[in-house]
């Protein structure tokens, strides 16, 4: 028998690393793979509705260069159909060619069937022009109802606020006689908030209340007959606009919630201005103009408390009625109790109490002063907040 010496041995070694590790000259080679990606530009989608464009295919080779490709992609499941910009009719596979390594597919949505919310999924195939590369991937989306994503949208917040509201009561000589005028108050709000991807915040609302207004008449036609006060039904529009700067001195967050929910770890605290606008129309007839609607309008300070997932003011970008708040302002009344032309120092003022109602429905208590010249119009209040967006998305 023949004896290998160790150089032999070693080169014969070395001669099968090289013969393994040798590319493949066999034509049945696998073609490389490409790498696909897949967006939905949109978050949810409204039904039986068309939404050009909407899902954007990038096609790269294993360098991240764009390749051209065709593109196939088909509905797996859900209320969905495909389109193109060069065939418009709507089918569950559709095919394009990608211009610079990008192709788009437009998304029809089905008519709704009641569901609250459907989910979807498309399945992307993209096999290269040349080379014969090929990949895969998949792509989920959600259709709502059309009613939800009214309600559900991270910048709209929505509420009802249902509650019960004790007044300083006067007698004929215009002395108190304590917290004696109890009525029932409900205010519907909805807030945009804007600016989203900046430190500062711009909001918009809308409020509209039913509740009391105080009005001073006299007991009859003779001014020198005592005058008597009284809290008729009254309801009142307005609409606010809010701006928080944002910066360093106007707001802070810091990981100090103790929320249930362990994404919420931010404490905001946040301070701004506020505006609003309104009009109060009342039950009876008072004043030298004999008018039931009393328009009034005020500026001022607004500080405001919630708990969210973001760590700076640039990344709140979701829109939630706040924990405590806090809005002092000056404003003008054309008329209160009996006064007229009034200018008014307001403060408002709320805070969620623990322990009652929960995350949808929470409780709150406050307090709500009109000041000014004569009678001041000072109130506690304490209710609970329907917020329309949680309650909504529980039935999801």
């Amino acid at each position: 028998m023949r004896r290998w010496s160790l150089d032999q041995v070693v080169n014969a070694a070395i001669l099968a690393s090289l013969l393994l590790l040798a590319p493949k000259t066999s034509s049945a080679q696998d073609p490389p793979t490409l790498k696909v990606s897949a967006t939905l530009t949109k978050p949810l989608f409204q039904p039986d509705a068309r939404y050009d464009d909407t899902l954007v295919v990038i096609v790269e080779d294993a360098d991240g260069n764009r390749v051209e490709a065709e593109v196939e992609a088909e509905v797996g499941a859900g209320p969905v159909a495909l389109y193109t910009s060069d065939s418009t009719e709507e089918a569950a596979t559709k095919t394009a060619t990608s211009t610079g390594g990008a192709a788009s597919f437009g998304v029809a949505t089905e008519e709704s069937v009641g569901e609250i919310q459907n989910d979807f999924f498309v399945i992307v195939r993209a096999k290269a022009i040349e080379g014969g590369a090929t990949g895969q991937t998949v792509v989920q989306g959600d259709v709502g109802s059309g009613f939800e994503q009214s309600f559900r949208s991270e910048r709209v917040s929505s509420e009802v606020f249902t509650g019960v509201t004790m007044a300083r009561a006067y007698d004929e000589e215009g002395a108190s006689t304590g917290f004696d005028e109890t009525s029932m108050v409900v205010r519907f709000r909805v807030d945009t908030l804007w600016l989203t991807t900046k430190p500062q915040a711009l909001h918009t609302g809308l409020e509209l209340q039913f509740g009391t207004f105080p009005t001073t008449t006299t007991a009859s036609i003779n001014v020198n007959d005592p005058k008597v006060t009284e809290f008729a039904d009254a309801y009142t529009g307005s609409i606010l606009a809010i701006y928080q700067p944002g910066g360093r001195l106007w707001s802070s967050y810091t990981p100090t919630s103790q929320n249930r929910d362990p994404d919420l770890r931010y404490d905001a605290f946040r301070h701004g201005f506020i505006g609003r606008v309104g009009v109060t129309s009342r039950e009876g007839k008072s004043g030298s103009n004999n008018d039931t609607d009393i328009l009034h309008y005020r500026v001022g300070y607004l500080f405001t408390h919630h708990q969210t997932r973001a760590s700076h003011p640039e990344a709140d970008a979701v829109n939630v009625f706040p924990m405590r708040f806090v809005e002092i302002s000056v404003g003008r009344y054309e008329e209160i109790f009996d006064q007229e032309d009034d200018t008014r120092l307001i403060v408002e003022a709320g805070l969620r109490l623990p322990g009652l109602g929960n995350d949808a429905i929470p409780f709150y208590g406050g307090l709500f002063l009109n000041a000014g010249e004569g009678q001041d119009d000072f109130r506690v209040f304490g209710g609970f907040l329907f917020k329309l967006d949680r309650i909504v998305s529980a039935f999801r």
